[in-house]
């Protein structure tokens, strides 16, 4: 039995909005003028709530893939050896996994039976798909709380802007800071803290994500006995010598990776929001 508790981000939201609803009443404290020049911008108080909501559903979705299919409950065997691993006596039995969440006051049980190695290979397959599309959306939607909250770093063209990659958005803040536009401030030290992260699996997740929605690939194969994610950056990712197997690429390390990686970013902006807005200040920050 897998039992986790998920991320609940409510008491970061309640502080945030908390902070954002006494700063838009002192007007001396908030200026929108020039950060709705750069549309789409206006402030809402609504969509803020709605933006850290899907954060936090997006992060548990992500955790759950992860914990029911992956972690302790992985087993490559199964797909390297095309057999559903032997019980005692040589009887044959289904792989069975049975899960429990918790997060807040909610409680979240599942069991999943699987029958054949086919089966299986078949849903770790998509589930690792949905993970990485899923990571893919949490990215876009932490660029649209830091579009929101922040002095505006990616500047669109007309009424109707388009969804900003999060390798865009980093860029174009490095950009900035090191043309003196915008401050070296501790929400630039939050992206530098997750620099070797996000300059070395960001691209990867991107390429996955479009070969995921364009084409058909699955993106993993079998390599040195071990299933392991296929059509990799060879920039970020490379063997030691030869043809050596790359450890990070391996399917349970290249997910834990970005799980591990991508918790820790999101909660960390979350509370520089959270202490940001304990005190007065303007907003845009």
């Amino acid at each position: 039995m897998v039992s986790e508790k998920l991320v609940d981000f409510s008491r970061q939201k309640d502080a945030i909005v908390t902070g954002i609803k006494k700063i838009k009443n002192s007007k001396n404290l908030y200026k929108s003028e020039l950060h709705d020049i750069f549309k789409p911008s206006k402030f809402n108080i609504d969509d803020l709530e709605l933006i850290i909501t899907s954060i936090e559903n997006k992060l548990r979705k992500i955790e759950m893939i992860y914990f029911t299919y992956f972690n302790s409950e992985y087993d490559s065997s199964i797909i390297v050896n095309n057999v559903v691993p032997s019980s005692v006596e040589g009887m044959i039995t289904n792989k069975i996994i049975e899960t429990k969440f918790d997060f807040g006051d909610s409680i979240l049980k599942n069991r999943v039976d699987i029958d054949t190695p086919i089966l299986y290979k078949e849903i770790i397959n998509t589930q690792f798909q949905s993970f990485i599309l899923s990571v893919a959306s949490l990215y876009e939607v932490l660029v649209k709380l830091c579009e929101t909250l922040l002095k505006k770093i990616a500047i669109h063209i007309g009424n109707k802007a388009p969804s900003v990659r999060l390798d865009n958005f980093v860029l174009y803040w490095d950009i900035l800071v090191e043309l003196d536009y915008r401050k070296d401030d501790e929400f630039y030290k939050w992206r530098l803290n997750h620099r070797n992260f996000i300059d070395k699996y960001l691209n990867q997740i991107n390429t996955l994500r479009n070969r995921f929605i364009h084409g058909y690939s699955i993106n993993l194969e079998i390599n040195h006995k071990k299933y392991i994610v296929s059509n990799y950056d060879t920039k970020n990712f490379r063997s030691v010598s030869g043809d050596k197997l790359i450890t990070e690429l391996i399917l349970d390390n290249f997910k834990e990776n970005i799980l591990l990686n991508t918790r820790k970013l999101t909660t960390q902006i979350l509370d520089l929001f959270v202490k940001k807005l304990s005190r007065p200040r303007k907003i845009p920050m």
